[in-house]
C-alpha cells in the first residue's frame, strides 16, 4: 500500500492511499482509493474505480472505519456504509448500498489500519472537540485513545 500525502499549506493536506478490494460474491477485483482531507476531518472518502476514468465516491464517518477497527465482529456504521472486521484474518467487509444498487467489498484491513493512522497522525480522532487525544498503536491493528481534558484559562 502507498500512503501519499498532498500538502495544500504546512499544517494541512490530503491524504491518499490505493486499495484493492474484491467484489463479493464474483470475485472480480474493484481498484479504489482512500482519502481523507483535512478540510474535512470527521469524513472519510471510498473513490472507486468503476471504468475508464470513471470514478464513484462513497463519504462516510472516519469513527466508523475507526470502530470497526478497534472493534473486530460486529457491523459498524449507519446508513449507507456499513462496515466489518473478520477478527480471525486481515479482511474488511465494507457494505454499501444505494436506491439504484449496492455492493460487498472485500479487502485489507491492515491497509485500512494503515491509512485511517496516517489520518490520525494529521489530525486525531476525539469524541470531543474540548479533548486533545494522543493515539498510541498498541497491540496488533488496534487503536488505543489516551484522551485529556485541555486546560484553559
Amino acid at each position: 500500500m502507498t500512503i501519499k500525502r498532498r500538502k495544500q499549506a504546512p499544517t494541512v493536506g490530503d491524504i491518499s492511499a490505493d486499495a484493492v478490494f474484491r467484489h463479493a460474491p464474483g470475485g472480480h477485483i474493484v481498484y479504489g482509493t482512500w482519502v481523507f482531507r483535512s478540510r474535512a476531518p470527521l469524513e472519510i472518502v471510498l473513490r472507486l474505480n468503476v471504468g475508464r476514468r470513471a470514478f464513484v465516491e462513497w463519504v462516510f464517518a472516519r469513527n466508523s472505519l475507526d470502530e470497526a477497527i478497534a472493534f473486530p465482529g460486529p457491523i459498524h456504521g449507519t446508513g449507507d456504509v456499513r462496515m466489518q472486521v473478520d477478527p480471525f484474518d486481515d479482511s474488511l467487509s465494507i457494505n454499501l448500498r444505494s436506491p439504484s444498487g449496492g455492493c460487498v467489498l472485500l479487502g485489507s484491513m491492515s491497509d485500512a489500519y494503515d491509512f485511517l493512522a496516517s489520518t490520525c497522525d494529521m489530525i486525531p480522532i476525539c469524541d470531543n472537540v474540548d479533548e486533545t487525544c494522543n493515539i498510541s498503536h498498541c497491540q496488533e491493528h488496534e487503536l488505543i485513545w489516551q484522551c485529556e481534558e485541555q486546560i484553559g484559562d
